[in-house]
């Protein structure tokens, strides 16, 4: 992922590897999803993704958001961020701290979401949280609510 962050505007690039990412301006990290046919990506990953099923944000076999994410941080040092999709439009992302946000945006995938906001509090450490970012994708804005969690 390729991210260019101003003060209320994130804009990304996806890439399917690293080596088709174009010369220029903008940060990068990678985000992976949990079940990756490349298990080794997941042990460099700043962002780990995984879905509920459909219909099903309480999946038992992953639990809940909070205990998935500390689950995964504790497993995978590198990685800055969990994000756990539990719907067409929401997620949960969850930091080292244990930080949790909802994030939720009409017509952005999720998990874009969630690099949006690894990307700002990148950019913006120690600054004052949004409630909204504008995420843009191609040729589209999205707004994404940024929530804070309990």
């Amino acid at each position: 992922m390729l991210t260019e962050v101003g003060h209320r505007e994130v804009s990304l690039r996806r890439f399917a590897a690293a080596r088709y990412e174009p010369d220029g301006p903008g940060d990068g990290h990678l985000a992976v999803h949990e079940d990756t046919l490349d298990p080794g990506a997941l042990d460099l990953a700043d962002l780990i993704l995984q879905h509920t099923p459909p219909g099903r944000p309480d999946d038992p076999r992953l639990g809940p958001p909070r205990q998935w994410a500390a689950e995964v941080l504790d497993r995978h040092r590198s990685c800055a961020l969990a994000a756990l999709v539990t719907g067409p439009d929401s997620c949960t992302a969850v930091d080292r701290t244990g930080r949790a946000w909802e994030l939720t945006g009409h017509g952005l995938d999720p998990a874009a979401a969630a690099s949006a906001l690894l990307a700002w509090r990148a950019a913006h450490s120690g600054g004052v949280e949004p409630a909204e970012l504008a995420v843009r994708s191609g040729g589209t804005v999205h707004r994404v609510a940024v929530t804070p969690s309990r």
